[in-house]
């Protein structure tokens, strides 16, 4: 969470090394959970950009999503809608054809909580996992 939350605060997509780190860390949550019979893992940060997916995929990587039905909860949204939140509690998306397989799809997706630096700072959304 701490990773995907600086991520998330510096607003752009994370170097190649923060990259493999949040790649390892899904490849290892997927392996953990082999009764999960998703097609694929992916992980957001707040803004909507792909930062890693199971089973890694080049073109889907550093793109964003953020239009998606999985992120915002609001069905779909047109490409390019600016300031989309995230979702903020678990969601079941509508279904919507994958970029990286054309197959249609639906993803149950959740959001990734901030850790309060204090008792006295709230979370945000840094995140949301789908599978």
């Amino acid at each position: 969470r701490e990773d995907l939350q600086r991520i998330s605060a510096a607003g752009q997509l994370p170097s190649s090394d923060e990259q493999r780190k949040l790649q390892t860390w899904i490849e290892q949550a997927a392996a953990r959970n082999p009764d999960v019979k998703g097609a694929s893992w992916t992980m957001m940060d707040a803004r909507g950009n792909q930062l890693a997916r199971v089973p890694y995929e080049a073109k889907t990587v550093g793109k964003n999503y953020a239009y998606r039905d999985y992120f915002n909860g609001k069905g779909g949204l047109p490409e390019g809608t600016p300031n989309i939140k995230p979702i903020e509690a678990a969601h079941l998306s509508n279904v919507f054809v994958s970029t990286a397989t054309q197959d249609r799809k639906v993803a149950f997706s959740v959001p990734v909580w901030s850790v309060p630096q204090s008792a006295a700072a709230s979370k945000s959304v840094v995140g949301v996992l789908s599978v």
